[in-house]
């Protein structure tokens, strides 16, 4: 692979020959943006990956640009969501009180998104 390198003294170009880098923890690049795709977003109990829990797991199946599916579940956690998480959510303890855990929930989530592609917001986040 060849690349450039510009000397930001003298303003002169180069090329110089690079390796290419196996990115396997990422996605295929797309040329162009898929006929059908699942939209996910995900509610916590707070900011850590370590220590917080899923409350809300929502997600939109489309085909064509048009919504085809839906799914949507609150999510029970071990311990109580604190004020700043209801009030930044709309989630309340009291709602979560009969929700079911993530692991009664799984496979329902995993079969409604199958094959697809996934596409999210603030994704970062939600992996961790």
């Amino acid at each position: 692979m060849i690349g450039v390198e510009i000397n930001l003294e003298t303003g002169e170009v180069s090329e110089i020959k690079t390796e290419k880098r196996l990115r396997t923890q990422k996605g295929k690049s797309l040329l162009q943006f898929p006929e059908e795709y699942v939209v996910i977003d995900i509610e916590t109990t707070g900011l850590s990956p370590q220590w917080d829990e899923i409350i809300e797991v929502a997600a939109l199946k489309l085909l064509n640009g048009e919504i085809v599916d839906k799914y949507q579940t609150l999510l029970k956690p071990s311990f109580p969501v604190d004020p700043f998480i209801s009030e930044l959510t709309g989630i309340t303890n009291k709602m979560l009180e009969t929700a079911p855990i993530f692991d009664d929930i799984y496979q329902d989530l995993q079969h409604f998104i199958g094959d697809n592609i996934l596409v999210g917001h603030n994704v970062n986040f939600d992996i961790n």
